[in-house]
């Protein structure tokens, strides 16, 4: 049954207000009212006001004749989420978008479909988006080497996210590389391409960088610290994430090409020791090179911690470097040594930091939270009690702790025991002297009045 003109007219004021979808669309119109709204707004667009349009679901062939219908000559920001359906779904929707393409202002594809297709798509959809408005594209996809050598020397780029699918390179880069760039997301496959626009990248505004590799890991990270250093980039970075493949290790030697950025407040390696050996081998020495050349690190994270007991290279000196020369850390992940820091109380003076490394002008590191190993706690709870509170002399601000794995009737336990009685009895005298005080105000205020 069609509509009267006067529901249309109904219909048309609401359409009108319509600014930004963002849903699941669990209940996409039925085949009829597709049929019937695409023959009313052949001409037009049915909400000609849509600036932004959010799509986290698995596309079907009624999506796919919904999308033309909401393309609006104003839409600026897309996000799309196609789970892992197949492309065949998900090619006439990009295509469909290169039409408002003129408009876009930031676009979002994912996951991934490393097909020549839906690379000709992706690359057509950046090559037609306007050179001035377009500021973010992170298209889970390869591009051709048009497309990227056009996004490269686009005004507008901040963000931007690159692909190791992506062919080498066959024509020179350009002097200057994305000028304005402030966040670069980078996968690769292998292929050194990205190192190669890395190099090139004269961005001042460059901020936050984000590396997936699988393969070269030894040579990776000295290659990316030379490509940072050559543009300049270390001086502005502030948050590096790294995500390794299985055969990288977290030693001294792979983590030193890091030490020259001394501007990081977010330093994040996912080294997961998760079904094979563990990867993490850093000693109390790399870890004091580390902290000292990042002292504005606010996040730190050192690989997904394990339950292996650490070795003696890794001790309770480690976190007193964390805490010594990280003064604004806020987050951290890494191993640790239980057995290290319960035998190491006996040698602890009354204030309870060890006397070959006390310093009398130490405050404490502002630490919030923190994810360590679950390696064994010596001493079962009674060893859980003095963790907890070493933890809470180096970090007296720590309030949430966890430990990976985690693992039930853990003698961690009593850490996180130990540590949430700490913050409930501190909680508890802050009130009473905060009472006290006002208590003490309104009795000075009655005696001056009397």
């Amino acid at each position: 049954m069609e509509p009267s003109e006067e529901e249309w007219d109904r219909f048309s004021t609401y359409a009108r207000r319509m600014r930004e979808i963002t849903e699941p669309l669990a209940f996409l119109p039925t085949k009829d009212a597709i049929r019937i709204l695409s023959r009313r707004f052949s001409t037009a667009p049915i909400l000609p006001l849509l600036r932004s349009l959010t799509w986290l679901f698995v596309p079907s062939e009624r999506l796919q004749s919904c999308v033309p219908l909401l393309v609006s000559p104003r839409l600026a920001h897309i996000r799309l989420h196609f789970g892992d359906n197949s492309p065949e779904l998900c090619l006439p929707i990009i295509r469909t978008l290169i039409k408002a393409s003129g408009s876009l202002e930031s676009v979002e594809i994912t996951p991934e479909f490393d097909r020549p297709e839906m690379q000709e798509a992706v690359s057509l959809l950046l090559l037609s988006c306007n050179p001035n408005l377009l500021h973010r594209f992170c298209v889970a996809s390869p591009i051709s080497e048009a497309a990227l050598l056009h996004a490269a020397q686009l005004p507008g780029p901040q963000e931007f996210s690159f692909r190791g699918g992506t062919p080498g390179l066959t024509e020179p880069l350009p002097p200057s590389v994305f000028p304005f760039l402030r966040t670069m997301l980078i996968s690769m496959g292998g292929l050194p391409t990205w190192l190669e626009i890395l190099r090139y990248v004269q961005s001042k505004h460059l901020i936050e960088l984000s590396v997936d590799f699988i393969t070269g890991g030894e040579g990776t990270l000295p290659a990316l610290s030379s490509h940072l250093k050559h543009s300049g980039i270390h001086r502005t970075l502030t948050e590096l994430r790294l995500c390794p493949g299985e055969e990288w290790v977290l030693h001294g030697a792979s983590i030193a090409p890091l030490l020259v950025l001394g501007q990081l407040t977010s330093l994040v390696i996912f080294a997961d020791c998760r079904g094979r050996q563990c990867v993490f081998s850093l000693s109390d020495r790399d870890i004091e090179h580390l902290v000292k050349a990042m002292p504005k690190l606010e996040v730190l994270s050192l690989g997904v911690p394990c339950s292996r007991q650490m070795g003696d290279d890794l001790t309770v000196k480690s976190l007193l470097a964390i805490a010594t020369h990280c003064k604004t850390l806020i987050t951290l992940q890494t191993h640790i040594n239980c057995d290290s820091i319960v035998m190491s109380t006996h040698e602890c003076d009354a204030s309870g930091s060890p006397r070959s490394h006390a310093r009398p002008d130490y405050d404490g590191c502002p630490l919030r939270s923190a994810i360590f190993g679950s390696c064994p706690v010596p001493m079962a709870g009674e060893g859980g009690i003095i963790v907890a509170l070493t933890l809470l002399r180096l970090f007296p601000r720590l309030y949430d702790v966890q430990w990976h794995p985690f693992e039930l009737m853990s003698p961690w336990f009593s850490v996180i025991s130990t540590i949430g009685d700490h913050n409930l009895v501190r909680r508890k005298l802050a009130e009473f002297g905060g009472s006290i005080r006002i208590s003490l105000r309104h009795w000075s205020h009655d005696t001056a009045a009397y």
